[in-house]
């Protein structure tokens, strides 16, 4: 038998004194080539080097005649047959070499399959354009070549970085790995960044050392550029937390240059008074230009991510002249909207930090700019609301005085203690939160659940922990492959004072990153419940109360075991609400209630077709809201009111409860016109056109329904965003209500 190339075109062989023309192979490209030995030797040889075994030619020659037999007779023999015929023959002859060459032909399969995969997504990317994120513009070169990147980075990871059971879940719909177009990039995913920190004293950013601003506007200009910058090295939301904080001493610095100018270049004879209040002026002049220019920034400009970055700001319990000239100036600049067409900006959420006794109530120093930013969200949706009253948050704040702001819409982080970790050390332990991140989440189909269950509560919890384990596996494979990053992945967070944890170029971020959380989303609690109970979560919320209770217990015995932070996230999901509803529906179908609409609902959230008013949604989301304290948040659906007095009713009611809380208004803005209110039809209510922008929030923050006579939205968020009813009824007593 040979073993090198055949010279001849056809090759021949005697069988029985016969001589046997064999087969043309088709390969997959559809191009045809005659049959050859030596590619058949070639590839067993390889087989056998990777289990370090060496085949006789005894062997190659009895692999080749059983391949023959098989073959004699064809005219064309398809490529994938052939494969079959080696390896059986292999087996039989050799079979550690048998299944080392299975093994290589099944990776190998599965690179061509995921390379069409890529190659499909990509071209559907680069003409049609995407929809999975309403806040990312895929009409745009450089977010295109950015979700194309994703495209090929997911598939690597799902392919070759998690193991099969567990990206199959992801695939077929039991579970949701968020962000795996990011994964193996060793990227964190949300943050608390201290801005703060890196800005005082300076900071290096591509070789260049920044010196300390020393000015309002200087200060708001380097605070983009950190943005900007820093928000590109990782994925989810960025938050600045208490601005008014880290500007106020800024603003110090601008007040007393002011001053000390205005005293040399005026007469010695105009009153100390006078000078104080052109300082005044011309600073809060300078903050305002500074807010409209960062504003500007950061809803105009993309990081290297391809999008906007997703930013919030949180403030309000600053009471000094400075923070508070922040925190006035910060709305003022919102109310007023952005761009020649006064448009309401997307970013940077606003949120306001409430606490009775700084601003919460008559008689407090910021009581004014609690007043100030409900008329904001009237107009502009923005600021929401984050109570530091009661629950979780309220509990750190009387014991430690800290606020704990969320990062991006809606994640929270669990306390870490500067000597404790995960529990205090002792009674004079304090919680760090400030600086510290959150590393990525797992969201749990809890409908799919339920209709596997079909009313068995015992398979139904089953069920779950099945695919909380499963997600707790996602976790801590993304540690161990987190803890291999450097920190100058990150530099402005993780060298230059962003995180609380300081650390050296060359250094691994391990010790950073287990300080951060884990989180474990869930969707659709009162799909679940109507299908297990049959009531949703507003006629009944106690099976979704279950579910969490049982998901906590199991979040505390995950910490106590691995020592890492879990915690529960009320997901917002925006893409995954229709895809979830979408894979449900192919695998059994349409069920009332359940799939016969695109999309399911958030997190523990009322079905956005119940008509419960305001403070009845408050009540039935209530002991939902405080289970979820790794992530959550609660809305009320108002109409375009100018009802100042109720919807104040509403919030406060809200803060009571120790809530965060936002107030979902219509939001819609004809560009020929100006008229701005609530438009039927995409048309201006005032002069019939359609050239509109309408804005809603799609999960945890607001995005474009309509801009440029396009929508940003998926099929899904469309059908929830349009099916949504007012709380607010006009006709009710709101203090009947509260």
């Amino acid at each position: 038998m040979l073993k090198g190339k055949m010279d001849s075109v056809i090759l021949q062989r005697n069988k029985g004194g016969l001589n046997v023309e064999l087969p043309v192979v088709l390969k997959r490209a559809r191009v045809a080539e005659q049959f050859d030995d030596s590619k058949i030797i070639k590839a067993i040889t390889k087989s056998a080097n990777r289990v370090g075994v060496s085949l006789t030619q005894e062997e190659e020659e009895l692999v080749l005649m059983q391949v023959h037999d098989e073959i004699i007779g064809k005219k064309v023999v398809l490529v994938d047959d052939l494969h079959d015929y080696v390896e059986r023959a292999l087996k039989n002859v050799s079979p550690p070499v048998g299944e080392a060459y299975g093994s290589y032909r099944n990776y190998k399969k599965r690179f061509n399959e995921t390379f069409d995969r890529v190659l499909t997504n990509s071209k559907h990317i680069v003409y049609s354009g995407s929809k999975e994120n309403a806040n990312k513009d895929s009409q745009l070169i450089s977010t295109k070549k950015e979700l194309v990147s994703g495209v090929l980075s997911k598939e690597i990871y799902l392919e070759y970085e998690l193991p099969p059971e567990i990206a199959q879940a992801h695939k077929d719909g039991d579970l949701y790995i968020h962000d795996t177009s990011d994964r193996i990039f060793g990227s964190i995913n949300c943050c608390l960044f201290d801005m703060a920190t890196v800005l005082k004293g300076g900071f290096n950013l591509n070789g260049v050392k920044y010196t300390e601003p020393t000015s309002v506007e200087s200060a708001l200009r380097v605070m983009s550029d950190v943005i900007l910058q820093a928000s590109s090295q990782q994925y989810g939301g960025f938050t600045v937390p208490e601005i008014d904080s880290v500007l106020a001493p800024y603003v110090d610095k601008a007040l007393k240059a002011s001053e000390h100018y205005y005293e040399k270049e005026l007469p010695a004879v105009v009153d100390r008074d006078f000078i104080k209040k052109l300082a005044y002026k011309y600073v809060k002049r300078a903050l305002e230009q500074g807010f409209q220019a960062t504003e500007t920034r950061l809803n105009t400009i993309n990081n290297s991510n391809g999008q906007t970055a997703f930013i919030a700001f949180t403030f309000g319990l600053n009471t000094t002249e400075s923070g508070r000239l922040v925190s006035k100036v910060l709305l003022q600049n919102r109310e007023k909207g952005i761009g020649e067409n006064h448009l309401t900006p997307v970013f940077p959420k606003l949120v306001f930090l409430h606490r009775n006794g700084i601003n919460g109530q008559e008689g407090d120093p910021n009581y004014d700019l609690y007043e100030q930013a409900l008329k904001c969200s009237l107009k502009r949706i923005y600021p929401d609301y984050l109570s530091l009253n009661a629950g979780y948050l309220g509990d750190i704040y009387d014991k430690y005085g800290l606020a704990v702001s969320q990062m991006g819409c809606r994640a929270f982080l669990s306390p870490w203690y500067k000597r404790g970790g995960i529990a205090p050390a002792d009674a004079n332990d304090v919680p760090v939160f400030i600086g510290r991140a959150n590393c990525g989440a797992v969201t749990l189909n809890t409908i799919r659940y339920a209709i596997l269950a079909n009313g068995n509560e015992e398979k139904y919890f089953e069920i779950l922990d099945e695919n909380f384990e499963k997600a707790l596996q996602v976790h801590l494979i993304t540690f161990e492959h987190l803890k291999k990053s450097k920190a100058s992945s990150n530099p402005l967070f993780f060298c230059e004072g962003g995180c609380h944890v300081r650390l050296k170029p060359d250094e691994s971020i391990e010790r950073a990153i287990r300080t951060f959380t884990w989180s474990f989303g869930y969707i659709g609690l009162t799909e679940a419940s109507y299908l297990m109970t049959g009531k949703h979560i507003h006629e009944d919320n106690s099976f979704a109360i279950k579910v969490l209770e049982h998901l906590n217990q199991k979040v505390e015995e995950a910490k106590q075991k691995y020592g890492l932070l879990f915690a529960i996230y009320g997901t917002p999901a925006e893409s995954l609400a229709h895809t979830f509803r979408n894979l449900d529906y192919k695998k059994f179908g349409e069920i009332k209630g359940v799939t016969d609409k695109q999309y399911y609902m958030n997190s523990f959230h009322v079905d956005v077709k119940a008509e419960v008013n305001a403070i009845e949604k408050q009540n039935i989301e209530n002991p939902m809201f405080h289970l979820s304290k790794g992530g959550r948040i609660t809305y009320n659906e108002f109409p375009t009111v100018k009802n100042f007095k109720a919807v104040k009713q509403i919030v406060d009611k809200a803060m009571l409860d120790g809530k965060y809380f936002g107030v979902n208004v219509e939001l819609d803005t004809c560009i020929d016109c100006g008229h701005e209110g609530e438009f039927k039809d995409y048309k201006c209510t005032k002069c019939g056109s359609t050239n509109v922008t309408m804005i809603d929030r799609v999960c945890g923050y607001i995005s474009y329904r309509k801009l440029n006579g396009d929508t940003r939205y998926n099929d899904g968020k469309f059908e929830e965003v349009a099916d949504r009813v007012d709380h607010f009824q006009i006709g009710v007593d709101v203090d009947e209500l509260c």
